[in-house]
């Protein structure tokens, strides 16, 4: 499967128009055997989605040992979408001892619900993210929304005391800048993937963003490596924690949000938050990458 286990009891993926996720969920499925395919959907993007899952149905036609399901959730109501991955994945739901996540088009928000749900359903949480050939070279998502603090993720915060916004960034830096505008932190942790995959050094969230702001620190860490930047974070959170209200944001590659999911749930004070787009490109991506994988250990 992933390198270390050949079966999961359940998949769970988060459905897209984008060619990785079908091309994607075609390469885990001839790897990974499983019992059930659970295939979320976003209301927002129904039709956009809907060839890709009907092509979904008709590949796990092949593997008649897969339950396979949709569930239809909306980015316009958190709290009903918190609700649905309770009843699917929460401990009354059973999920399985072993569960595999699809974070390749899945948004952070619900990435970090599912680990949560997960976690206290005493599962064990595998994870792939499937990168594409490449990413369009024009827009990938505008317009962003209000942040907003995820659900039994949002820490302790003190009236009195400043705020501190550590993120990761992305090559979508209006996200980066409403986060900074919306929070006003005193203090701001900016941590840039490195190298060059991508285009990643010109196209990553660039030496603009906060130039000549006393309050920016900027750091670098590796999304792709083998703890995704927890290692990093995790120091600076250390000198932030106790003084300042602590809130996480994460527009960098995907596997970073299983970083902050982490450094979460060991710094209970601190907040994770989720800033979606109104819109997202049609062509976002293009292709099938390889994948990164590995296994979440909760409570470490």
């Amino acid at each position: 499967m992933t390198g270390e286990t050949e079966a999961v009891d359940a998949i769970v993926a988060m459905a897209s128009w984008e060619p990785r996720f079908l091309l994607g969920m075609e390469r885990t499925l001839e790897t990974v055997g499983t019992q059930r395919l659970l295939v979320y959907f976003v209301a927002e993007y129904r039709d956009r989605t809907v060839v890709a899952r009907r092509r979904l149905a008709g590949v796990v036609e092949r593997y008649p040992d897969i339950a396979y399901e949709e569930r239809e959730v909306s980015f316009g109501a958190p709290a009903e979408m918190w609700r649905v991955l309770e009843e699917d994945l929460g401990p009354r739901a059973k999920p399985g001892d072993d569960v595999l996540i699809d974070l390749t088009t899945m948004p952070r928000e619900v990435i970090w619900s599912v680990l949560f749900w997960l976690e206290a359903s005493g599962s064990t949480a595998h994870y792939v993210y499937n990168r594409p050939e490449n990413y369009t070279k024009e827009w990938l998502a505008r317009d962003p929304n209000e942040p907003r603090l995820v659900y039994k993720l949002a820490g302790t915060l003190e009236i009195q005391r400043p705020t501190a916004l550590v993120a990761v960034t992305g090559f979508d830096e209006s996200r980066c800048r409403q986060a900074v505008e919306f929070y006003e932190p005193a203090r701001v942790v900016l941590a840039a993937q490195c190298g060059t995959q991508f285009e990643n050094d010109v196209r990553n969230v660039g030496s603009e963003c906060g130039k000549g702001d006393s309050r920016v620190e900027r750091v670098e860490v590796d999304a792709f490596g083998d703890d995704h930047g927890y290692g990093v974070l995790k120091r600076h959170l250390g000198e932030l924690v106790g003084g300042h209200n602590v809130i996480l944001c994460s527009f960098g590659p995907k596997p970073s949000a299983i970083a902050l999911y982490r450094l979460q749930r060991g710094f209970a004070e601190v907040a994770l938050a989720y800033i979606g787009c109104k819109e997202y490109n049609r062509e976002y991506s293009v292709g099938l990458g390889d994948a990164v994988v590995g296994t979440i250990s909760f409570g470490n």
